[in-house]
């Protein structure tokens, strides 16, 4: 099964669930366990209960924009209190 399959399959599912049901699924999403759902199943799963628009599509950093540059030697001295 294909993925657009399978977010249609899961989609047809979620318009079958009653209001209540889905009203739990909407409240879910903004609570701890929605954040882990989220982690497991990726923002393409998540656009089902919020709409297309509700999770943004996270963009792809260069590897080398996403690590931090230490600050230079001289200042972690003095930060820890060595040298002047």
């Amino acid at each position: 099964m294909e993925l657009e399959e399978y977010m249609n399959v899961v989609r047809g599912r979620y318009n079958e669930l009653t209001d209540e049901e889905k009203t739990i699924a909407e409240d879910a999403a903004d609570s701890a366990v929605g954040d882990v759902i989220i982690k497991l199943f990726g923002p393409e799963m998540g656009g089902i209960v919020l709409g297309d628009e509700g999770m943004e599509q996270p963009t792809e950093q260069p590897m080398a924009d996403q690590m931090q540059t230490p600050p230079p030697m001289n200042d972690q001295m003095q930060s820890a209190g060595l040298g002047t």
